[in-house]
């Protein structure tokens, strides 16, 4: 089956999370968890209409009131190549949807008071203690680059890895050869463990000090090592 559009994942995801605090659902008429189905209409017609203008392959939505599903519709394909129409137990590759799962399993373990916000994550990762960072200075002059590590400011905390001001990015930082260090390391193998993973970060310096810039990576990768630890569980 080929994966749809990030953009329509997002969309299936936001629907379904209105059903997240039930369990057991059930389908009833959209009247009788007091949804009015001249307004769901108007869902189902947008949503039919990003399809056939080619914005979207296809979707699920899902509407759930007092534990209660009011409104459950597909539109569009799963596959729209081969033309097999979206299906109600389709399965959806999540991308970066586990990020606010992963932070969310984060502030329940915060809330449980396992650790604090503030605390430096080496705490509980001491690979990731003592970190260096990467500074690459270019010539004005010839353009030559200058690549070395300098010690970094401060530990990172748990709330740098929450909010992407970790230092850590996706492609890691430069060798003296400009070669991406994280791929030499395999961090992105696939065929390892979060905790493999985490270490191999762990072995190369950050791209920018702790808390001083915003940018998207592994942090919520390294959140979801730290919440194994905590937890106990997988």
């Amino acid at each position: 089956m080929k994966l749809i559009t990030r953009a329509t994942l997002s969309m299936v995801l936001c629907l379904l999370a209105v059903a997240a605090p039930g369990q057991g659902l059930r389908s009833v008429a959209p009247n009788g968890v007091g949804l009015a189905p001249e307004r769901l209409e108007r869902i189902t017609a947008t949503m039919n209409d990003h399809v056939a203008k080619g914005h979207i392959a296809g979707a699920i939505g899902l509407i759930a009131r007092r534990g209660k599903v009011g409104y459950l519709e597909t539109y569009g394909y799963q596959d729209k190549e081969a033309n097999v129409p979206m299906k109600k137990d389709t399965i959806f590759r999540m991308y970066s949807m586990t990020k606010p799962i992963t932070g969310v399993a984060v502030m329940i373990l915060y809330e449980e008071g396992k650790f604090a916000l503030t605390d430096p994550v080496s705490k509980f990762l001491p690979e990731l203690a003592n970190m260096k960072v990467a500074v690459v200075e270019t010539d004005p002059r010839t353009g030559k680059k200058t690549r070395y590590t300098v010690p970094a400011q401060r530990e990172i905390t748990i709330l740098d890895l929450l909010r992407h001001t970790s230092g850590i990015d996706y492609a890691g930082p430069e060798d003296n050869d400009g070669k991406r260090i994280y791929e030499k390391l395999g961090t992105n193998n696939v065929d390892q463990t979060i905790g493999d993973m985490v270490k191999k970060i762990g072995q190369a310096p950050l791209v920018h000090q702790p808390g001083t810039m915003w940018e998207y990576g592994l942090s919520m990768d390294v959140l979801a090592r730290l919440v194994q630890l905590v937890s106990g569980q997988t």
